[in-house]
């Protein structure tokens, strides 16, 4: 129940993430790690547009578009991109996603599952 689908609309997944914090978080799976998922944000169209044209290529469910330890975590769903703002990497400790990027990489066009 708690497992992000990126095969769902951003909303869903907002809404998922909404729905179950504080309780137990939503989650979803990089490199065989749970990672969850405690505050996103759904992008506003002209935000999925620019960030799309900056990749040239279409880009997968679940594929990091964009990681920046100073502008955020943005992921492809269904329909739209998610900007995580808040994420605990697993065993570690609930964080903003910035402080979370400085100190574990994640790259462009890699991929949640």
């Amino acid at each position: 129940m708690a497992k992000i689908s990126f095969e769902t609309t951003a909303y869903e997944i907002k809404n998922k993430v909404y729905g179950l914090n504080p309780i137990m978080g939503a989650y979803a799976n990089y490199h065989e790690k749970k990672i969850k998922f405690w505050k996103v944000k759904v992008l506003d169209e002209n935000e999925t547009k620019t960030l799309e044209a900056e990749l040239k290529k279409e880009a997968s469910l679940g594929e990091v578009v964009k990681a920046d330890d100073k502008l955020g975590l943005y992921i492809k769903t269904k329909e739209g991109i998610i900007s995580v703002l808040e994420i605990q990497g697993e065993n570690g400790k609930r964080m903003g996603i910035c402080d979370f990027l400085r100190g574990n990489k994640i790259e462009v066009g890699e991929r949640f599952d």
